[in-house]
């Protein structure tokens, strides 16, 4: 946590001055020095390739990293490395340990939220709304999104909010 005690919008308007004064730069959610980068070998990046399409494949729901590691033949573990990196540049979010939903599906959540909360007012609970989650999965995804809705930052619940890219 950066300055925790330091009130939202304050800390909004330090960042956003810090970015203008290219002191830091934005990539999605994160804050890095210039000098900074997440950087993927060229076996990484292969094996990110395979990860991404596997779970784009999966859509609402993806394979976990045990699957995907059988998949790709690699260990859990570098196959957790890997997709750390593509967490890190926004390709990939891990809404739980092990769990991991490309990047397009979860904006496609988010949208399904957003309209969810526009037609409702808010959304409470997705329990009684999962018949309106696209694909045959939606168990999983509703899930997802009831238990880690916060800690997506492009996912929102109130329907005058803005849905980031």
């Amino acid at each position: 946590m950066t300055m925790p005690s330091v009130a939202d919008a304050v800390w909004r308007v330090m960042s956003d001055e810090l970015v203008q004064r290219q002191l830091v730069q934005r990539t999605g959610y994160w804050l890095r020095r210039p000098e900074h980068r997440i950087t993927l070998s060229d076996g990484e990046l292969e094996l990110a390739h395979k990860l991404r399409a596997a779970l784009a494949a999966g859509r609402f729901d993806p394979p976990w990293v045990r699957d995907l590691a059988a998949r790709v033949r690699r260990p859990d573990d570098e196959v957790r490395q890997v997709l750390r990196k593509c967490v890190l540049q926004n390709e990939v979010y891990e809404i739980v340990r092990d769990l991991s939903y490309h990047s397009d599906c979860v904006r496609e959540l988010a949208q399904v939220l957003k309209g969810l909360a526009y037609r409702h007012g808010a959304v409470e609970a997705l329990g009684r709304h999962r018949h309106h989650l696209p694909g045959a999965a939606c168990g999983t995804a509703s899930r997802t999104l009831e238990s880690a809705s916060c800690r997506v930052g492009n996912i929102c619940a109130s329907p005058t909010a803005a849905v980031r890219p």
